[in-house]
């Protein structure tokens, strides 16, 4: 081979070398909603959420406990186009990071730390022209490793992850109550796990704790009424006021294992507290509170209390110590009609009916004196002045 041809050869090779990578850069990944579609595992299925309002730190998406704690699935509508090898497909990356370099989410070499964890796959053939696919993440895969994981161990997706006997586990993993942005990195990839393209990334606020409950909590009993009161408690970011709960005893107990027993669920430093709705007994948005007050009891029934922060998220905190109280029944019966009076008791105008007849009584008798001296009292008594 001359060296003219030999030169001409290994330019084609570079030309097509050059063209390959240009053909392996044109695929790309868009968003077509700039907002996934919500659904929540309830009594046995999936539903539709997406247009349900959302606590204050959430919006428009977010994750909070209660979220987590219904499997929250997100479904994107997502664009592929300019795929063209047909080994390439998308996948769905979660981390802290950029998870686009390829070492951050390496699945392959085990020596290396993988700060990034996969947490959805598409691997259907996207060769052709632009495609229009429905990509569900769920959030508990998200948050599997909120922390990234340990250097050396590879963590391949696992779709059975969300749903299994561990994945609630994912809804404990956070120990601040600050919240924390995660990124899922929507990302074209080849068979070796080599990113190509261009990727697109959707932020991902995740708040799972809420702050710390008041201390110094006591309750006193009104009519028909608990007053809660407790110290004042310094700023905390996350929170933006303080829930009330109240049940009736159970014995006569005020400990937590009485509550427990009547089917609450307080947890200890768990940052979270899943309480029966029930049991909500008033809520004030100012973290600068040191009073409740729950009204509409039963007098004469102990009740037992905790209070607890609320933050943006929606998240209740860990319950205060519990403290207990009788409210008495209302001092007096509420007002009632009286037969064959339209009043009240309250406004009984009975009252008024003796000095009535007693003013009746006197214009007689100024009437009689008046007409023994041969005068009326008036032109309408029939006569007329003497």
């Amino acid at each position: 081979m001359s060296p003219r041809n030999g030169f001409l050869l290994a330019l084609a090779f570079i030309l097509l070398g050059s063209a390959r990578t240009a053909r392996a850069q044109s695929e790309s990944v868009s968003l077509d909603a700039s907002n996934p579609e919500r659904f929540l595992f309830q009594n046995g299925s999936y539903r539709d959420v997406t247009k349900d309002p959302r606590p204050q730190n959430l919006n428009p998406t977010g994750v909070n406990f209660g979220d987590c704690e219904q499997d929250l699935r997100l479904d994107f509508t997502v664009t592929v186009s300019g795929f063209e090898a047909s080994d390439a497909h998308l996948e769905v990356w979660a981390g802290v990071i950029d998870c686009t370099q390829d070492a951050n989410r390496n699945t392959v070499n085990t020596g290396e730390a993988h700060p990034c964890w996969q947490v959805a796959s598409n691997t259907k053939p996207m060769v052709g022209t632009a495609q229009t696919l429905t990509v569900s993440v769920y959030t508990r895969d998200v948050l599997r490793y909120e922390q990234p994981p340990n250097g050396g161990a590879a963590q391949p997706y696992d779709p059975g992850f969300h749903d299994g006997a561990e994945g609630e586990s994912a809804c404990h993993v956070q120990t601040s109550d600050a919240a924390v942005p995660l990124n899922v990195t929507f990302i074209p990839v080849t068979s070796a796990e080599n990113a190509i393209g261009i990727s697109v990334l959707y932020p991902l606020d995740t708040d799972l704790v809420a702050p710390i409950p008041p201390s110094g909590v006591s309750v006193t009993g009104g009519s028909g009424v608990l007053d809660a009161s407790w110290a004042s408690v310094s700023s905390d970011p996350d929170r933006v006021g303080f829930a009330l709960w109240a049940a009736p005893s159970q014995s006569g107990g005020c400990g937590s294992s009485e509550l427990q027993d009547g089917g609450w669920s307080l947890p200890s430093g768990e940052g979270i507290s899943v309480l029966p709705t029930q049991y909500l007994a008033g809520e004030v948005e100012d973290w600068t509170a040191t009073r409740l007050t729950s009204t509409n009891l039963m007098g004469g029934t102990r009740y037992a209390a905790v209070v607890t922060s609320m933050d943006a998220s929606g998240n209740y905190g860990p319950p205060s110590a519990s403290a207990c109280a009788e409210p008495t029944a209302p001092s007096s019966a509420p007002a009632t009609v009286k037969a064959g009076c339209a009043c009240a008791a309250g406004d009984d105008r009975s009252a008024w009916w003796p000095s009535f007849l007693a003013g009746i009584a006197l214009v007689a008798t100024l009437a009689r004196r008046r007409a023994s001296r041969g005068c009326s009292i008036g032109p309408w008594a029939g006569g007329s002045p003497s």
